[in-house]
């Protein structure tokens, strides 16, 4: 009799496993390489991680390399920001750069005040930058340095879900996006220096006080959009800025102190062809 009551126990525990659905990655806190959509690859929006289907050249999705630049110059390193517009309560992305080959070309550099950092998957050899410990906001930024030597058109492969938070594999979201970057042969600014010009420069920083100046140059006119988060992704104010013309501006911060404690806050500008963020402190 006990040796059949063990039996049967034995039984229902393994029937229990079974029919158990199958755990999905733990692509909150770090998701699975070459997952990205591009040439070889699956997405995240597949069986073990995500489900369902992903959107293709989704319009949620924005890739901006280095303030809307389109070429890239041999050794030069450019600020990437990603941005997704769907709604979720945490987002996440994976990227690769690709040459004509579908080789992993340059170099990316994660940032984790960020929640970024870089693998290199020992499937394949491509090295991918991604999220970690999903956020709820929904932009990342980190940088990526172009090739020694010129390698001909780069491709960036993006996939990014927009989350429900519900833990199952079940009601995310997932976009992909590429975006293209050609070899510079123009003589005279490098893309770097444009960079560098679109930048934003935050002064005072770090403040003591409640107010900020913001120092940035658009290239052309467009609507701008301010946007504050703390270094956790959390969303603290978000204003819009109206239309600014090309060339230099100048827009002032002026910070309730009651609702901001001392430390790091991440500021963002964004607009049509524009999309940079800079790191304030504050005293």
């Amino acid at each position: 009799m006990i040796k059949k009551a063990l039996l049967c126990l034995s039984l229902c525990v393994v029937a229990a496993i079974a029919m158990r659905p199958a755990p999905s990655h733990g692509s909150a806190q770090q998701p699975p390489l070459a997952r990205t959509g591009a040439p070889g690859e699956t997405s995240c929006a597949s069986s073990g991680c995500h489900g369902g289907v992903a959107t293709q050249n989704s319009s949620f999705i924005t890739i901006d390399v280095g303030g809307g630049l389109t070429s890239y110059q041999a050794g030069q390193t450019y600020q990437i920001t990603v941005s997704n517009s769907d709604t979720g309560s945490k987002y996440g992305f994976q990227m690769v750069a690709l040459d004509a080959s579908n080789n992993s070309v340059g170099t990316f550099i994660g940032d984790a005040a960020q929640h970024t950092n870089v693998a290199t998957s020992s499937s394949n050899g491509r090295t991918y930058v991604r999220h970690f410990n999903a956020h709820t906001a929904p932009v990342y930024t980190f940088q990526w340095t172009a090739p020694a030597t010129n390698v001909g058109t780069v491709t960036f492969y993006m996939a990014a879900n927009a989350a429900n938070g519900n833990g199952m594999a079940t009601g995310d979201k997932i976009h992909l996006k590429t975006a293209v970057l050609d070899f510079s042969t123009a003589i005279g600014e490098t893309p770097a220096a444009q960079s560098k010009a679109s930048q934003i420069l935050a002064y005072p920083n770090p403040a003591t006080d409640n107010a900020v100046s913001l120092a940035f140059r658009l290239s052309e006119a467009q609507d701008l959009r301010l946007e504050i988060y703390d270094m956790s992704g959390k969303l603290m104010s978000q204003q819009d800025l109206g239309l600014r013309e090309p060339g230099s501006q100048t827009t002032e911060l002026d910070l309730d102190r009651s609702q901001y404690s001392a430390g790091n806050y991440m500021v963002r500008l964004s607009g049509k062809s524009y999309s940079q963020t800079c790191q304030i402190t504050l005293q």
